[in-house]
């Protein structure tokens, strides 16, 4: 057995075999021993490979536990990329093929974080990062036999596996998905942990059975991908809920830093084992025993530095970090990184410039808007190419949510801040664009 087989069995080993693990929505309960013994059948007598998983929540995570007790590392795609998006991220992770003996002992998993350009990155962690993680959290937040968290955020996504690893740690269990909607879930399965970001936060406030469920049975709800709002957390707390905020990324193994129980201005102080400093440009950097292996593009890895800058700019406080926004021009929406260059990318072409930017919407945070340059097109045409384009090769959530032609200006290149701020005039001007979808025209000449 390998050292990442052999770590996976030592945690299996102290865990409660008649204990949950998993909880279907309609009740049905799987033990940990069942779990196991589940894994092990679908164990594989390969060389370590790369391996691709993905599937319905409970298939998804028998199929995790197996590919590491088979010593694999685990890759998994988003749900929501189109064919295209998802086999090439694949194909630089190295999907199907030998894992390579230059990478670290206890290499695990594969996790999929938007670069700097947008262009999906493929994070290695260790099994150890993910326990470090686990355990940090757990020291925060603590988590155990008895208790229950809804597996709210897809597997693939560092929120949802920190989830699967924080219960195999802990010996608690992940209640799984059944409705499809986190209200219904959270009705139905009445966690005493949850991972929310803001706008499921809004749903579940917006339900009367849903924040009663949780106010009778919550211990602790998590809120986090992206900017939160002192207002909402007020909220949520009047409403009797345990909020805290939490920030954190990819490239960490999920949580960096969790809030008080009684502190809506800030995201908390370091967890056990993580670093957080502040450079001379108020950016953010981040390292310790949780810090990402390094990134994978086909046979490279390039290990990260011991502090990573994380793009987040912030200020420290007595109470812990308040992250104020970003270095770069991405823009969180629903919980989803989407940098503008990405959305460029797949929709620009010799004929149409494209020029995106986040667009502030009530429910998702933020949503795209698409500035486009089409001199041998006309409005309906430039549209119908856009749309169709973002069908074939976005996800839904990178779709632009309106278009307008790109205004003159006299720079060489346009300012982002000045037309993020032609978005929300067209916005306001047009009955709230950011809802309708509809397409507007830009008639504004911008300065250099």
């Amino acid at each position: 057995m390998n050292d990442l087989a052999d770590d996976l069995a030592s945690l299996v080993r102290g865990l409660d075999p008649g204990a949950p693990a998993l909880i279907g929505g309609d009740g049905d309960v799987v033990t940990w021993g069942s779990l196991t013994a589940l894994a092990r059948r679908q164990q594989g007598q390969r060389m370590r490979t790369v391996v691709e998983t993905r599937g319905a929540a409970q298939a998804s995570v028998v199929a995790v536990l197996s590919a590491l007790a088979s010593g694999d590392v685990v890759t998994m795609p988003h749900p929501r990329w189109p064919t295209s998006m998802a086999s090439e991220a694949l194909a630089r992770a190295g999907a199907g093929r030998p894992v390579p003996t230059s990478w670290p002992m206890g290499s695990a998993t594969l996790l999929f974080s938007s670069g700097s350009t947008g262009r999906p990155k493929a994070v290695l962690h260790t099994l150890r990062a993910h326990v470090e993680s686990a355990r940090g959290a757990a020291a925060r937040v603590p988590f155990g036999p008895g208790d229950r968290w809804l597996l709210s955020l897809p597997l693939c996504h560092v929120g949802g596996l920190a989830i699967l690893m924080r219960a195999l740690v802990g010996g608690a269990a992940v209640a799984l998905p059944n409705a499809g909607r986190v209200v219904d879930d959270v009705v139905a399965q009445r966690p005493t942990h949850l991972s929310v970001v803001t706008v499921q936060l809004r749903d579940i406030l917006a339900s009367a059975d849903a924040t009663a469920a949780l106010r009778a049975n919550a211990k602790a709800i998590l809120v986090g991908g992206g900017p939160v709002s002192q207002a909402l957390m007020a909220r949520a707390r009047g409403a009797g809920l345990p909020v805290r905020q939490t920030w954190g990324l990819t490239e960490l193994a999920s949580q960096v830093c969790t809030s008080d129980v009684d502190d809506d201005d800030t995201c908390g102080l370091p967890l056990p084992g993580r670093i957080v400093e502040v450079d001379a440009t108020g950016e953010l950097l981040a390292g310790g025993d949780t810090l990402m292996a390094g990134v994978v593009d086909g046979d490279v890895l390039t290990p990260p530095p011991p502090l990573l800058p994380t793009g987040d700019v912030g200020v420290r406080t007595p109470r812990g970090f308040c992250v104020l926004g970003r270095t770069d021009g991405m823009f969180i929406s629903g919980g989803e990184n989407i940098h503008p260059e990405a959305v460029e990318r797949a929709l620009g072409d010799h004929e149409i410039v494209v020029v995106c930017v986040g667009l502030a919407d009530d429910r998702y945070g933020a949503r795209p808007f698409v500035f486009y340059d089409a001199p041998a097109l006309d409005d309906d045409d430039a549209v119908n190419r856009l749309r169709a384009r973002a069908e074939r090769s976005l996800p839904r959530f990178m779709h632009p949510r309106a278009l307008a032609r790109l205004p003159n200006t006299t720079a060489t290149k346009p300012s982002r801040r000045e037309l993020a701020a032609l978005a929300e005039a067209f916005a306001y001007a047009t009955g709230d664009e950011r809802t309708s979808g509809a397409f507007v025209e830009a008639s504004s000449t911008l300065g250099g």
